[in-house]
């Protein structure tokens, strides 16, 4: 397993007499990918990148080697049709690494807003995974919710779910097991602290994804600490003051909070609609013909999910009727 700690150098294949490969210094804005269109249609040079270059005499100022047209081995996608510039998470942390600041313009002032997005697909090699962040511009233009989770001020990674994600395990490399697939994916999900402590282990240490798991849980996730999260999950209550969605992200965020909370999506829906005011609980019941409970977890999860989806209608809807019942009671 490759560690981190290593810096390999950057490997250029363009013979002599071909087209001169150009690359951009910044990352390019729409208006600098259109003026560069005509490179979709060169020869698509052969290059091996393994870390980016910082450009001569500008500390902060990313040489950003790109190929357009397709995804660059393992490095950097450029979408012609959006100003999205999206990077591997191994490349990033890179570039956080060394405190790099993304573009900046005098008369617009920050230009890249660093984001991410939470299931993008990405196209590697001769097989298709799902990474998680990425660096964007004009953010509320050209992310489209159908297709990718909006993460915004969140950690690149969450830990609600430590098992291999069904996408992750569908990577398939000739002559490599899953497992060591995991192995190496799992430390380029880590950033800050995370990521010091994986540079502390000694290259080839860790030999199996539920080594590496394990690792993980006994320094971040302690017994004690995964008891205290776990009362939060089953001590859960409906504040009074709190709508049906603020509810049930909380809620969500209690379970990402303790990845070995063990519990079965059956236990975990019964805990939420019991914490639950009786008004938001006769709500959901209503919704699903009186039948919520009798439901199978994944058909109580979409209801849930659904109507938190519409919350203003729905909390509207329930505020009008308690509002109706309070006039009532005061005649």
């Amino acid at each position: 397993m490759m560690s981190r700690k290593e810096e390999p150098e950057v490997y250029l294949n363009v013979k002599e007499g071909e087209l001169e490969v150009e690359y951009f210094d910044i990352f390019p804005t729409r208006n600098e990918l259109a003026y560069h269109k005509y490179l979709m249609y060169g020869p698509i040079p052969s290059i091996f990148l393994r870390n980016p270059i910082i450009t001569e005499g500008c500390p902060l100022n990313l040489k950003y080697h790109a190929t357009l047209r397709h995804i660059h081995i393992k490095k950097v996608y450029i979408d012609l049709n959006s100003p999205l510039n999206i990077m591997t998470r191994m490349l990033n942390n890179w570039i956080m690494r060394r405190k790099l600041n993304p573009r900046e313009d005098i008369n617009r002032g920050l230009n890249n807003f660093t984001g991410r997005i939470k299931g993008m697909y990405v196209f590697v090699g001769n097989f298709t995974y799902v990474i998680d962040f990425m660096i964007v511009e004009d953010i509320s233009s050209i992310i489209d919710l159908r297709l990718s989770q909006v993460v915004l001020g969140k950690p690149f990674v969450k830990t609600s779910n430590m098992n291999p994600p069904e996408r992750v395990v569908s990577i398939k490399v000739n002559g490599v097991t899953d497992d060591a697939i995991l192995v190496y994916i799992f430390p380029h999900s880590l950033t800050h602290h995370a990521t010091a402590w994986f540079d502390h282990f000694l290259r080839n240490s860790i030999n199996t994804f539920e080594q590496m798991v394990k690792m993980f849980l006994g320094k971040y996730f302690p017994p004690s600490m995964v008891t205290e999260l776990k009362n939060e999950i089953t001590n859960f209550r409906q504040r009074p003051d709190e709508s049906l969605f603020e509810a049930w992200e909380r809620y969500k965020l209690s379970i990402d909070r303790c990845p070995n909370h063990n519990m079965l999506p059956v236990t975990q829906i019964d805990t939420f609609y019991k914490g639950l005011t009786s008004r938001h609980r006769d709500t959901i019941n209503a919704a699903a013909g009186r039948t919520f409970m009798k439901r199978r977890p994944e058909e109580c999860y979409d209801l849930i999910k659904n109507m938190t989806a519409h919350h203003n209608d729905w909390d509207t809807s329930a505020q009008r009727s308690e509002s109706l019942i309070r006039s009532f009671c005061n005649i």
